[in-house]
């Protein structure tokens, strides 16, 4: 019976640790205050097909994307975010319903014809656009902000001077793009980037998956762009970080189990 008491109680303190650190985890970086959702979305998979220099980097982005939905999704119960998946094939794919196309200058970027397009963008100012995504199946000019509206068809447009990190940079922003996440809003500067925001980032985070989930899950909600704020508990971090974390308060929470068990079964003063 004092053993069964005992292990209860162990078993009461795991968890009890285990949250207290996830807890801190959560409250140590200050997380967006409001995730935004554009109306259009994805109905089935979605499958990117680049030309062959490119498709090292574009794998390299769907990579990071899938993986952050598969981890983030099962981690913090963000299940309707596993609904999407992005699969990288070549051009000659007949399910390809994502294509990518070079433009040559900046000058005379293919989305602005009447001249020079001025919108926040990386490389190689703060006021050129390097990158932009086009919906061909419906166009992008039958896309509803008032309706939800699927889509079937898009295309990747790059600026040819990109390369190396900044390129992945931009690509893993325009899936972000893609999927209809917009840009994060925040109270303070955050420790990390998200792949949503305008200046793209290196990785896919928590909050990028919660506001796909919440996307997923609310594709009906009436309205034109969607602001939706973040949970509080959700700590806003990497899959590396938060595995990193996560691995640590099973550790902490394990010893404190076991040091209540021996205590409470009567095991630690028969060892001492």
């Amino acid at each position: 019976m004092r053993r069964s008491v005992a292990l209860a109680v162990a078993s009461l303190i795991f968890l009890a640790t285990f949250s207290l650190y996830s807890m801190l985890h959560a409250s140590a970086h200050e997380i967006p205050t409001v995730v935004t959702l554009f109306r259009y979305y994805w109905d089935g998979e979605v499958v990117l097909c680049p030309p062959e220099e490119l498709k090292d980097d574009v794998q390299w982005a769907a990579e990071k994307w899938n993986r952050a939905i598969q981890y983030f999704s099962i981690r913090y119960m963000l299940l309707d975010a596993a609904r999407t998946r992005m699969r990288v094939s070549s051009e000659g794919d007949n399910k390809c319903n994502v294509f990518f196309e070079y433009f040559e200058s900046l000058e005379h970027c293919p989305l602005c014809p009447e001249g020079k397009c001025e919108l926040t963008g990386p490389s190689p100012g703060p006021e050129t656009i390097v990158a932009y995504v086009n919906f061909t199946s419906p166009p992008l000019s039958a896309i509803s902000l008032e309706a939800p509206t699927p889509v079937k068809a898009a295309k990747i447009h790059l600026w040819r001077g990109l390369d190396g990190p900044e390129r992945k940079a931009i690509l893993l922003h325009e899936i972000a793009v893609l999927l209809g996440i917009g840009p994060p809003r925040y109270v303070h500067k955050p420790p990390y980037r998200s792949a949503s925001e305008l200046w793209g980032s290196l990785d896919v985070t928590s909050i990028d998956v919660y506001a796909l989930s919440l996307k997923n899950r609310y594709t009906e909600i009436e309205g034109g762009i969607i602001k939706a704020p973040t949970p509080i508990m959700l700590p806003y971090t990497t899959v590396e970080e938060d595995q990193f974390h996560t691995s640590i308060a099973l550790c902490v929470s394990v010893i404190a189990a076991i040091i209540a068990y021996l205590a409470l079964s009567g095991r630690w003063k028969a060892a001492g």
